[in-house]
């Protein structure tokens, strides 16, 4: 008898402990919060880093290309070899963008674009941009 009420005990443990590692569900998009809930689970919410920008070397979409990842409403600065040099770009679809002749998206002025972007950036930015931003359009 003392041989089953051990062997209950290490079975008990073993269950509770393998419960207790089971890791919360990521959540990654809306619909995937919305069941994690409605289930009475808990989540992780997960931020990831996703495309928002397209920026050229020169007018018109044309020569070299930085595309630009992050998370939106975060301000980021252009690689060094792209800084100064930039005079057309595009936010990607559902975006719209800044970009700023300083760091740290600063500087009086700055230039915003959509998905149809701007071909020819204004000379407050034209081959001065250093930094950027994109919100939800």
């Amino acid at each position: 008898m003392h041989f089953i009420t051990v062997t209950k005990a290490i079975a008990t443990l073993m269950l509770a402990s393998s419960a207790m590692a089971a890791p919360a569900p990521i959540a990654t998009t809306p619909e995937d919060i919305t069941s994690i809930l409605s289930s009475g689970e808990t989540a992780t919410i997960e931020a990831r880093a996703q495309q928002l920008i397209d920026v050229w070397e020169t007018k018109n979409f044309l020569d070299r290309k930085f595309t630009g990842s992050g998370t939106v409403g975060e301000c980021y600065d252009f690689p060094k070899d792209f800084q100064k040099i930039l005079s057309s770009g595009k936010a990607k679809s559902g975006f719209r963008c800044t970009v700023w002749p300083k760091v740290k998206c600063g500087g009086a002025e700055s230039l915003s674009f959509d998905i149809n972007g701007r071909k020819t950036f204004t000379d407050a930015v034209e081959n001065k941009a250093k930094s950027w931003k994109c919100q939800k359009a």
